[in-house]
């Protein structure tokens, strides 16, 4: 009846240091890439908040969850309130869990390969034919979830064996995530372009993080428009309205309808134009366009951040 809680959250700790050192020299540089920055994750904090996962990874741990958000927070410039739903949808990683499963099945190919006169190995065959809940068990739960079968007298080639499990557990999380996607009422306005789980252009293409901060927080509904800051003081939907229109200030009409940024908007469209035809287009479809055109994602993040600069001076100038 081992408990492995106690080993799950001391390497998470480890890895939250390395995380945090992650951090700050993206911060220093301000221009880390999508590439560089899940490079470095992979080798400065996967070894840690892995450390032989294969022997503890066959249960559900919540602080490599966290871990591996909180790096995905601090690389888009979220804060901590920001859905896990998006930051995981629009990174593409893949989840901690996956990784531990893949972990076992490499241990497994170790103890297999092993000569057969090692003491390990025989302890191994015992505890593959013992019918209690050992770490067998569990490595034969991954195969029979992954709809796999596995004969320990003829193993197959492991390397398609950990491509195809690896494949077939990551689906299965995506599918996990598409369901939470459909609970949050939060995300009704992030529902409206994201349908895939895989890593979006803005993450790749915006190479500092302003850039990639400011359409996060539109994709999330966590920039500080007042649908999002009425939510703070229980103001009806209906009452979180833009000080200009009179009607509810929401990702949409902030992008598309307020009239304080009509000249920003103009300038933004006609950009577009170069490359496609919208003006026959819907806003919904243009929206789509916008947040995922790799031609596009990086005026698209200007135009945002100067629409937002523009409202940041008039609120600063009505309180002066």
């Amino acid at each position: 009846h081992l408990d492995f809680t106690i080993t799950a959250d001391t390497l998470g700790d480890a890895a939250g240091r390395a995380v945090g050192s992650l951090v700050n020299k993206c911060i220093k540089s301000n221009n880390f890439r999508y590439d560089t920055f899940t490079k470095l994750y992979e080798m400065c904090v996967i070894p840690i908040l892995h450390y032989a996962a294969g022997v503890w990874g066959f249960s559900n741990y919540n602080k490599p969850n966290v871990i591996q958000n909180r790096a995905i927070r601090s690389f888009l410039g979220v804060h901590r309130y920001t859905s896990n739903v998006v930051i995981q949808g629009d990174m593409g990683w893949i989840q901690p869990v996956v990784r531990r499963k893949i972990d076992m099945i490499k241990l497994l190919q170790r103890l297999v390969n092993m000569e057969p006169s090692r003491l390990t190995h025989k302890i191994f065959l015992w505890d593959w034919n013992h019918k209690g809940r050992t770490w067998s068990w569990y490595v034969r739960s991954i195969f029979k979830q992954a709809d796999t079968h596995f004969d320990v007298d003829n193993p197959p080639d492991f390397n398609v064996l950990c491509r195809d499990v690896k494949s077939y557990l990551h689906e299965l999380e995506i599918k996990k995530w598409r369901l939470e996607l459909q609970k949050q009422p939060k995300l009704r306005f992030y529902r409206t372009f994201k349908f895939d789980y895989d890593t979006e252009e803005y993450v790749k293409k915006c190479y500092t993080k302003s850039g990639r901060s400011f359409i996060a927080q539109v994709r999330a509904s966590v920039l500080p428009l007042k649908v999002e800051t009425g939510r703070f003081i229980n103001i009806p939907l209906e009452d979180r309205k833009c000080e200009h229109c009179g009607v509810v200030e929401d990702e949409e009409h902030f992008i598309f309808n307020c009239q304080s940024y009509v000249t920003l908007r103009l300038d933004f469209l006609n950009y577009i134009s170069q490359f496609y035809d919208i003006m026959l287009l819907p806003n919904c479809d243009i929206l789509k366009l916008v947040m995922t055109d790799k031609k596009i994602i990086n005026k698209f993040s200007a135009f945002i951040k100067n629409c937002w600069s523009k409202r940041s001076l008039y609120h600063y100038n009505c309180v002066s």
